[in-house]
Parts: C-alpha cells; structure tokens; sequence
C-alpha cells in the first residue's frame, strides 16, 4: 500500500501509518489521512450465508481509495497463495 500511495503522489517516501490488523473478529486497514481505513463490519451480524460486508471511514481522496483497494487486492492474492 505504503508504495502505491507514494507512487500515486509522486513522492519517493511517506512516514504516514500504513496497517492491516485485526480487532473483535474485523479485519482493517489504514492508510494516512484522518482516519481513514476500510474493515469488515461487525461480525456479529454474519449467519445469513452472505458474506462478510466491507465499509469505510474518511475516505476523501481517490488516491485513498485506491491504496486501500491495492490492500485489499493484496489480502486476496495471500489468501489464495496459502
């Protein structure tokens, strides 16, 4: 993500938080900006069959998005990796 963000800025390096974690059975991830994350809503409502829903916070730029999204691509390709 940390690459994605600087490349879309044009920047060499960013000291900004970066980070994938889990907390209470969701899975977030940040990048800088106030705030700003994606995660998984809250597992407890899960039992329908549908799935896991995704949601965000302070998500105010493009370049946000689409750092987030390359987190989310890279979960994916792990996963489906292991």
């Amino acid at each position: 993500m940390k690459y994605v963000y600087c490349r879309l800025l044009g920047k060499e390096k960013d000291y900004g938080r970066y980070s994938c974690y889990t907390r209470g059975g969701q899975v977030l991830l940040s990048c800088p900006g106030d705030a700003t994350e994606i995660h998984t809503e809250d597992s407890r409502k899960i039992g329908d069959g549908t799935g896991e829903g995704i949601t965000c916070h302070n998500l105010d730029s493009g370049i946000q998005q689409l750092t987030l999204l390359t987190g989310l691509s890279m979960l994916s390709t792990m996963y489906d990796e292991k």
